[in-house]
């Protein structure tokens, strides 16, 4: 038997793309990020903290990483705290990446690692695990709004 030399590539391509959809039937899981922050600032350029949470949702989260990005000419950076984190471990702790980017955004970056995973903070206050926080960041407004 003789296979052409042009359709090689052709085989190649389907045997890729049957993988590629073979891949994507498998089920994944991930825990979502989210942010508690002001909806208004005031208009002489207050700080107002931003915390950065995680939500296992219903599953246990052995670790994370995100960035986290607002307009740069919207607010500078004050401070950004990990005190009373649920991050055992920091590969990268939360910082200003140095990174150039063309959406003119200022990005956080961070990575970490939950010894034991996390499945929610448990209080006997409530039933099931609630969200944890990451990180908070101080934010200086350039401007009211």
């Amino acid at each position: 038997m003789t296979t052409s030399i042009t359709s090689l590539p052709f085989k190649k391509i389907a045997i890729i793309s049957c993988f590629l959809f073979a891949s994507s039937v498998v089920p994944l899981f991930a825990a979502s990020l989210s942010f508690d922050a002001p909806s208004t600032v005031s208009s002489n350029r207050a700080p107002f903290s931003v915390t950065v949470f995680v939500d296992p949702e219903k599953e246990k989260v052995s670790g994370v990483a995100g960035d986290f990005s607002f307009p740069t000419l919207l607010f500078d950076v004050g401070e950004i705290r990990t005190q009373g984190s649920v991050i055992s471990l920091w590969a990268a702790e939360p910082r200003i990446s140095k990174e150039k980017y063309v959406d003119n955004h200022t990005h956080i970056s961070f990575e970490g690692v939950i010894l034991g995973g996390f499945s929610g903070v448990l209080s006997p206050y409530y039933e099931g695990g609630r969200k944890g926080a990451l990180f908070t960041v101080t934010l200086i407004p350039k401007n009211s709004g």
